[in-house]
Order: C-alpha cells, then structure tokens, then sequence
C-alpha cells in the first residue's frame, strides 16, 4: 500500500527518530491517530485489555472505548510507568497491549529514561505484550533514549508523524512493524481509508529530502 520511494524516504526520517527499519516495515499514515486506530485494530480484538500510563493520551481512551476494549491505567512516576505496576497488571489480567507515549509525552512532558524502557521492554517480551509507541514528536528532542521498537521489534508498533513536529497542517506520518503483524495491518489500513493521501505524502517526502522538514524540526526544537 503506497510509493515504495515514500518508505525508502521513511527509513531516512526514521533514522532521525534512533530507528534502523527496513522499507517493508513501513507503513504510510495520515498522521499519527490515523496509525493508532490501525495499529489498535490490528492487534486488539472486542474485549482485550489494553493497558498505558495513568494520565492517559486522550485518544486512546476514545478508542478503547469505540472497539470494545478494556483499558487501564498504569501508576507512573516522573519517569514514566512504574515497571512493578505493568508486570502486576499482566500477571492478574490478560493483557494484550501496552499503549505508550514514552517521549514528551502530553501532558505531563515525561520522557522515559532507557533503562526503564529495557525492564518495560523484558516484561513484554516475557508476557507476550504487544507495545504500540507513540512517538508523535519524532526527532524533536536530542539525545533521546532508543525507541522500544529498537529493544522490543519483533512485537511492537512504532508509530511517528509530521504535524507535531513540522507543522499541524502535515498529516502525514509512519507506522513501522515487524513481519508478523504486517498482513493485519495493511488489511486494516486498506478497509479504513485505502492509502495514506499519496499527495500529502508526496510532500513530506520532498521536504525530507530536500531538508525543509529537519528545519522545521530546528525550529519547533527552539
């Protein structure tokens, strides 16, 4: 579904964003909610319980409560979910997905240091949960910690955009997955809206390529 020379600009955006993704991997969105639903739809079936932090993106509540899905949240601390809070939730419920937004997170501004991102990431892997990461304001911050796709990729959803971090108007953005998960999703993206706009992402690409989104990215930064 959509350009191939959109995911082989996207393995480029994504490098900023601490990711080594293949273009198969990839997925075209019309911004970051776009990619939530789908990826939410792909994953989670009427009844699963999808668990993420106590002060919870505003969306996610929307879409849970849209597809059937029991949602929970998880006590955090500054710097993001308590890793004692996730495992308990999944050894007394049947949790299917952790939902996160571990980098700015809105409102509270947390970025979830590495470490608690690996001890995040084992309990994943040992209960079999698949995280779908939220990481709408891609490259803004500097020196950031490596994206859970990166310790997690064989089960989890990485999902980026432009109009946070560029400009609102830009609804364009990334879905990135491992193999396993890809024939689902790109079911789903086809049954929701076909494509991702082919000309918006034609857009995104050029300013890519030619620099104007990273200047874009500066400026949002300062």
């Amino acid at each position: 579904v959509g350009f191939e020379a959109h995911r082989r600009t996207g393995v480029k955006w994504l490098r900023r964003c601490g990711l080594e993704v293949r273009p198969e991997n990839i997925m075209m969105t019309n911004g970051v909610c776009h990619g939530m639903t789908t990826a939410l739809a792909s994953v989670a079936h009427y009844g699963d319980t999808v668990v993420t932090e106590d002060v919870a993106h505003h969306l996610i509540i929307s879409l849970c409560n849209y597809q059937g899905l029991k949602l929970h949240g998880l006590e955090t601390d500054n710097a993001g979910i308590l890793p004692e809070a996730f495992e308990k939730a999944c050894k007394t419920q049947s949790v299917k997905v952790l939902f996160t937004v571990p980098t700015l997170a809105n409102p509270t501004v947390t970025c979830v240091p590495e470490t608690r991102r690996r001890q995040l990431a084992e309990i994943a892997r040992r209960y079999e949960v698949i995280i779908i990461e939220d990481d709408a304001w891609g490259p803004v911050m500097e020196n950031r910690p490596l994206p859970f796709y990166m310790l997690l990729p064989e089960n989890c959803i990485y999902l980026t955009g432009f109009s946070k971090c560029t400009l609102p108007g830009l609804r364009a953005g990334y879905l990135v997955a491992p193999d396993h998960l890809m024939p689902a999703i790109t079911g789903r993206l086809l049954a929701f809206s076909w494509m991702a706009t082919p000309l918006v992402m034609e857009i995104a690409s050029r300013w890519v390529e030619d620099g104007m989104a990273g200047e874009l990215v500066d400026w949002q930064r300062q």
